[in-house]
């Protein structure tokens, strides 16, 4: 029985689409509850949940590359889950109190927001997916920017500490001259999931 590339590659990526809002607005909540950043307590959870995904991805690529340098990779993975499980549970406290006085402003966001987050997700898993029609499979349209992108991710999520640079090698490691704050991100991420 052969394999569908096509089903594989949207499978994950719906996998990917459903796990990367987990690190990108659970690490936000304990520091913009802490600071109250935007009147943050006062807000309603969908507001709240918006919020964070500003105050997470500020932060945590510099939290995640400080602990990477001073710990290993595996400290940053440690301080990216230990947030992740902190933000869990504000965000389930802040869920039970808003149960109590739930709001008709929020019912009427829930059907939009849903649309747009299923019409966002299409678009991601059939631009992202090969194709494979019969025994042909066709490249996604981003793959040509992916191979670079994902041989930056993919140091990140094998070595222990921040890497040199994969592209260049002169015989000694070479520092990486890149913005590789997100792929720091996305290789713990795949660090997390064992790389599936």
């Amino acid at each position: 029985m052969s394999m569908n590339y096509t089903l594989f590659d949207a499978s994950h990526i719906a996998l990917a689409i459903a796990l990367l809002p987990v690190i990108l607005v659970l690490p936000g909540y304990p520091f913009a509850r802490f600071v109250d950043f935007a009147h943050f307590r006062r807000r309603p959870l969908w507001q709240k949940s918006l919020l964070c995904l500003p105050v997470s991805v500020g932060i945590m690529p510099v939290l995640c590359y400080l602990a990477g340098r001073a710990l290993t990779m595996r400290g940053a993975l440690a301080l990216l889950v230990a947030l992740c499980a902190a933000g869990s549970a504000l965000m389930w406290k802040d869920l039970a109190r808003a149960r109590s006085g739930r709001g008709a402003a929020a019912g009427k966001l829930r059907k939009p927001v849903l649309v747009f987050l299923l019409v966002w997700s299409a678009l991601v898993i059939l631009s992202l997916s090969d194709l494979q029609i019969g025994n042909r499979l066709y490249p996604s349209t981003v793959a040509f920017d992916l191979s670079f992108r994902s041989i930056l991710t993919g140091e990140f999520a094998r070595t222990d500490i921040v890497p040199g640079n994969p592209l260049f090698a002169d015989g000694q490691p070479v520092g990486l001259r890149y913005h590789y704050y997100w792929f720091l991100y996305c290789g713990l991420l795949e660090r997390l999931t064992g790389g599936w």
